[in-house]
């Protein structure tokens, strides 16, 4: 099993698209805005995603991540969550919580019920 550790305190965006890797874990990374995890191999978010407080925008297109932690719920920044053609099945309860989303990308999932009160969200289903 590989795993990609991302360390950096002042790092903005990264992006870590077409990799083959099973495992994240992140450090240190309260400045990220930008996190691209698309056409990779990772299998869960770990919990510790919840302490990314600047993201804004999280790509998980075309991952093989089965469900997002309930953690998902405590990134208050983030604008736009990205899950075009993922394997999730569900999004937890906790996605109403995310106060700043705006967009929420869903083509080609099986995805067929949304939590309630997910406020001035545009959905991008089909």
């Amino acid at each position: 099993m590989i795993s990609i550790i991302f360390a950096a305190s002042k790092i903005a965006a990264h992006s870590v698209e077409n990799c083959i890797f099973e495992n994240v874990v992140f450090v240190q990374l309260s400045s990220l805005t930008h996190l691209y995890l698309s056409d990779t191999d990772i299998r869960e978010l770990p919990k510790e995603i919840g302490q990314l407080s600047s993201l804004t925008h999280l790509c998980l297109s075309n991952a093989n991540i089965t469900e997002l932690p309930k953690e998902i719920g405590r990134l208050s920044s983030l604008v736009h969550l990205g899950l075009v053609h993922s394997v999730i099945e569900r999004l937890p309860k906790e996605i109403r919580k995310l106060s700043s989303l705006r967009l929420l990308t869903l083509e080609g999932t099986r995805i067929n019920k949304l939590p309630k009160e997910l406020g001035r969200v545009i959905i991008q289903y089909r």
